[in-house]
C-alpha cells in the first residue's frame, strides 16, 4: 500500500509535535493517537479496532430492528430497567402488525403456550390484566373470598384461557400486547421503515432506515422470517394462491365462499385455517381437504417445555430446592459446536404439529373429519389440471398417491417459512463486509451475552440466537429469554464503551 504524500507530510509534521510533547507522545494516550495516525496514513482508517470511531451524540441508545414480539418485549424489558432513547424499526404501519395479520389470517382463536408467556415483564401479567378487566359477577362480602371467586371465575372463563395449560386466547393476548405497549409508550418508538443497511463503528452503529441515516449506540437484531414457502406447482394455477403468512397479499375470491378448498400443510396453522373456513358459516357445505407430508402428529408444543425456561424460572426451581435448568438445557449450553447445536434444534424442535385440545376437542380437527367437513391427505401434489369452459373453469388436482381432488376453487399454502436465517441479506452483508462470525447454517454466532461475535453493540434475539437460547428461541419462551441476558448484559456493564 502506498500512502497518499499529502498523508505522510501531515503525519510527519504532527508526529514530530506529539513526541515533543513527551507527557503525551510517551503515555498510553499519545502511543494511540501515534497509532491512529499511522494507520490513517497507510489504511484510511484511524481507527485501532478497524472500525471508524463515532460522534459523541447518538439518536437512540438502543435500536431495535425488527417490531414483532420479540422486538416488542426486547423493548418492554429494556424501558423497565430505566433504558432510554429507545427506537423500534419496522416498516409496518404499526407495532405487531405482521403477527396480528398472521394470526387473524390463519383464524387462530387461542395460543398454543400458556399464559405465563406474555409480552411485559411479571410472569402473571397477562393473567392481572385478565382479572382486572374482568366484568365481576356479584358481590361478595369478604374481599378475599371475591378475590378468590374473580380469579377462579377468570381462569375457568373459557372465553379467555383454555382447559388446558390456561392458554390465552387471541384476543385476550392481542389487547394485553396493546395494554404493554401503551405501558411503556412503545408505539411512539416506532421508527417506520425497511432497514436497508447497518454500519457498525467502534462506539455506535449506523443504521439507514428508509433512506434516513441515524446513529445507535447500541442494536438488537430481532428480525423474524419473511420468505413463506410456496409449492412450486402454483404457477399452473387459473386463480392466486393464497398463504396464511402473506401479509401483503389481498387480490384473489373470498376464501370463506369455497366450496373446494385444499390447504397445503400439516402443522398448527393449516388446521387453525381448516377450522376456521367450516365454522365461518353454520350452513356452509365448504369441504376442506389439508395436504401433508406426513400424517397427523399431536403435541402440546413444539418442544420440550425444559427448553422454555428462563433465567427467573431457574432461579426460583432453585430456591424451592431444585436443580434450576434442566440436564438438557445444560448439556446444550456444553455444547461448544455450531453445528451438533444446530442437530440438537433440529431433534428437539418438532415441525408440523398440533396440540391435543386442536386435535381431540370439540369442534376439533378429528370430529371434523368425522363429520367430512375436513379431509387428510398424505401425499403431495403432483400437478394440477385446469380445463377451461366457456364460463368457467374447472381444476383438478393429482396428489402422489393416486387420488384427485376434482372442482378445487382454492388453495392456501400454511407452509411456514422458509430454512435461510431471518434477515438474511443484512445477516450476509454484515458478516461479509465486517468479519462478524457466522455458524456454517448461515445463522449468527453470539456470545452469553447474545453479543454478535466480533461486535459488541450489535445483539442478537429470537430466531438469530438460537444457537445460543436452544429450540425455543422462536417462541414467546425464546422472547423472554433473550431480553433477559440483554438486559443483564447493561446492568453488568459487559458493553465496551
Amino acid at each position: 500500500i502506498i500512502p497518499h504524500p499529502v498523508n505522510c507530510l501531515r503525519g510527519y509534521y504532527y508526529c514530530q509535535m506529539l513526541w515533543r510533547q513527551s507527557i503525551h507522545s510517551r503515555s498510553i494516550f499519545g502511543v494511540n493517537r501515534l497509532l491512529r495516525i499511522l494507520l490513517f496514513i497507510s489504511f484510511g482508517t484511524s481507527d485501532v479496532q478497524g472500525f471508524s470511531s463515532s460522534p459523541r451524540n447518538s439518536d437512540y441508545k438502543w435500536l431495535i430492528v425488527g417490531g414483532g414480539l420479540h422486538g416488542v418485549h426486547v423493548a418492554a424489558r429494556l424501558k423497565d430497567a430505566g433504558q432510554e432513547m429507545i427506537g423500534i424499526a419496522d416498516d409496518a404501519p404499526y407495532l405487531l402488525y405482521n403477527w396480528k395479520r398472521r394470526t387473524e389470517n390463519t383464524g387462530m382463536t387461542f395460543l398454543r403456550s400458556s399464559s405465563s408467556h406474555h409480552l411485559d415483564i411479571p410472569v402473571d401479567s397477562l393473567r392481572n390484566y385478565a382479572i382486572q378487566h374482568h366484568e365481576k359477577k356479584g358481590k361478595s362480602k369478604k374481599k378475599k373470598k371475591k378475590k378468590k371467586a374473580t380469579v377462579s371465575a377468570v381462569l375457568n372463563d373459557r372465553s379467555l384461557f383454555a382447559a388446558d395449560y390456561h392458554r390465552p386466547s387471541l384476543r385476550l393476548f392481542n389487547q394485553h400486547c396493546d395494554h404493554v405497549m401503551n405501558k411503556y409508550g412503545l408505539q411512539q418508538h416506532h421508527a417506520r421503515g425497511k432497514v436497508e443497511e447497518i454500519i457498525p463503528h467502534s462506539n455506535h452503529v449506523k443504521v439507514n432506515i428508509g433512506g434516513n441515516w441515524v446513529t445507535a449506540e447500541n442494536i438488537v437484531l430481532c428480525l423474524g422470517s419473511d420468505d413463506p414457502k410456496v409449492p412450486e406447482w402454483i404457477e399452473e394455477l387459473p386463480f392466486p394462491l393464497r398463504h396464511v403468512l402473506d401479509t401483503t397479499k389481498k387480490d384473489g375470491p373470498d376464501e370463506t365462499q369455497s366450496k373446494v378448498c385444499v390447504i397445503i400443510g400439516g402443522g398448527i396453522s393449516a388446521v387453525h385455517k381448516a377450522l376456521h373456513l367450516i365454522a365461518a358459516d353454520a350452513t356452509s357445505t365448504v369441504v376442506v381437504h389439508i395436504i401433508s407430508r406426513h400424517s397427523l402428529r399431536e403435541q402440546q408444543f413444539d418442544t420440550n417445555q425444559d427448553w422454555m425456561m428462563d433465567a427467573y424460572n431457574a432461579q426460583r426451581s432453585i430456591a424451592k430446592g431444585g436443580k434450576g435448568y434442566p440436564d438438557r438445557v445444560k448439556e446444550f449450553q456444553q455444547q461448544p459446536c455450531p453445528n451438533q447445536r444446530r442437530a440438537i434444534i433440529r431433534r428437539e424442535r418438532v415441525p408440523g404439529t398440533i396440540p391435543t385440545a386442536l386435535s381431540r376437542g370439540k369442534g376439533g380437527l378429528q370430529e371434523a373429519i368425522r363429520k367430512g367437513s375436513i379431509q387428510w391427505h398424505v401425499g403431495e401434489v403432483e400437478r394440477c389440471e385446469t380445463n377451461w369452459m366457456e364460463s368457467s373453469t374447472i381444476t383438478d388436482l393429482l396428489l402422489s398417491t393416486g387420488d384427485t381432488i376434482s372442482n378445487v376453487d382454492t388453495v392456501i399454502a400454511a407452509t411456514g417459512f422458509g430454512t435461510n436465517a431471518p434477515g438474511q441479506a443484512i445477516i450476509q452483508d454484515l458478516s461479509a463486509r465486517y468479519n462478524l462470525s457466522l455458524s456454517p447454517c448461515g445463522y449468527p454466532l453470539v456470545n452469553d451475552n447474545l453479543q454478535w461475535q466480533g461486535h459488541s453493540r450489535i445483539f442478537c434475539a429470537g430466531a438469530l440466537a438460537e444457537l445460543e437460547l436452544g429450540p425455543s428461541a422462536r417462541n414467546l419462551a425464546g422472547a423472554r429469554m433473550s431480553s433477559e441476558r440483554i438486559v443483564a448484559t447493561v446492568d453488568a456493564g459487559a458493553i465496551r464503551q
